[in-house]
């Protein structure tokens, strides 16, 4: 595939074999893994049309493969469908997070169910990479003041994998409140060291009132 991947013939009997529901799903599998590394400057738009029929495939590895595909395609057109799966309370955790996390910086606003999903997903309960994946897409939706003041009554809690990640959404905290509770919450949190200084200045930077405070957090790093 990623040898012929500019050839338009070729492009199409890939196309094809995905639409081919004789295709077996470790065939699927190797033929959307391949689109992203293709030298490709756009994915032809016939792959990603058949990347976003895969996401009703039966196999959640076929569903997962295809919802990455969509990711490197950097395009809006499946972006309702992607957030009916991530809403989907049947679907594999891992699935719906990633379906997110392509919508995500999209996103105008962060419905209150996909947020409190999210947040479960912070659990100290859960698996390692499924509170780094929800750490990651956390960190780039769009929330609302009442869903910061709710993060950050967890960020104690957070450990060294999700904490870094989850800094970047209060750089677009709309008012200052949320960023002093913010403060607040890190300084008290045991895995603050694992946020990069950088990380915090651009935080607080737009915050003079809270230059003299973060700058005392800052020398702890």
């Amino acid at each position: 595939v990623v040898s012929f991947a500019k050839e338009s013939g070729f492009q199409d009997l890939i196309a094809g074999l995905l639409r081919d529901p004789r295709t077996p799903p470790s065939s699927r599998l190797i033929l959307l893994e391949s689109m992203p590394r293709t030298a490709l400057e756009r994915l032809p738009a016939i792959w990603i049309a058949e990347a976003r029929w895969s996401l009703e495939h039966s196999d959640v590895r076929v569903q997962r493969q295809a919802v990455a595909v969509l990711r490197q395609a950097g395009i809006p057109d499946f972006d309702a469908r992607l957030v009916d799966l991530a809403r989907d309370e049947t679907r594999a955790l891992e699935l719906r997070t990633e379906a997110l996390g392509v919508v995500a910086p999209r996103l105008m606003r962060l419905e209150a169910g996909l947020f409190a999903f999210l947040r479960a997903s912070l659990d100290r309960e859960r698996p390692p990479l499924q509170r780094l994946s929800a750490a990651e897409v956390l960190g780039r939706c769009p929330l609302d003041d009442g869903q910061l003041d709710r993060l950050t009554a967890d960020l104690p809690g957070a450990g060294p994998l999700e904490l870094p990640r989850l800094v970047a959404v209060y750089e677009r905290a709309r008012t200052p409140g949320p960023v002093k509770k913010f403060l607040e919450a890190i300084e008290k949190a045991p895995a603050v060291s694992s946020i990069p200084a950088d990380a915090l200045r651009r935080v607080f930077r737009p915050h003079a009132e809270l230059k003299d405070r973060s700058a005392g957090l800052l020398k702890r790093l």
